[in-house]
């Protein structure tokens, strides 16, 4: 897939949206639940995967002479960095197919704005749920 830049100034762009420029504040208590809930299926998975990571670890070391781990530092439009990390799920990748044009980058980044605004235990939990459904329906794919 062909990458193109296009230097439309962002004001002008069709698919950019204004957005609250202040990010939803959680309590304390809020922030704290989502932390350890977020620590413990983290390490759970770790824990779980770690035969297999064992495995492709071995393979890479046959297969490449350089490190195991590729390094890059990642940092938002016009160098800004931003409250929400990146994971390997969340209400855009749950609900809506993958993107493979600004529409669907639009949408996608529309459930991210969502996911943020009305984050709670319950919709981490929903979302934790349909991704299993995801990956064993291969509806992902």
């Amino acid at each position: 897939m062909n990458a193109y830049i296009i230097n439309i100034p962002r004001e002008k762009q069709p698919y950019s949206k204004p957005i609250d420029s202040q990010p939803k504040r959680y309590s304390k208590f809020v922030y704290f639940q989502k932390r350890v809930v977020d620590f413990l299926l983290s390490s759970m998975l770790i824990l779980a995967s770690m035969p297999i990571i064992a495995v492709i670890v071995i393979r890479i070391k046959k297969e490449s002479p350089g490190p195991i781990f590729f390094k890059q530092t990642r940092i938002g439009l016009h160098g800004k960095r931003y409250i929400v990390r990146p994971g390997i799920t969340g209400l855009a990748q749950v609900s809506y197919p993958y993107g493979r044009d600004i529409y669907d980058t639009e949408q996608k980044l529309d459930y991210d704005f969502k996911y943020i605004k009305h984050w709670s235990l319950y919709s981490e939990l929903k979302i934790l749920i349909q991704t299993v459904n995801v990956v064993l329906s291969k509806k992902g794919i």
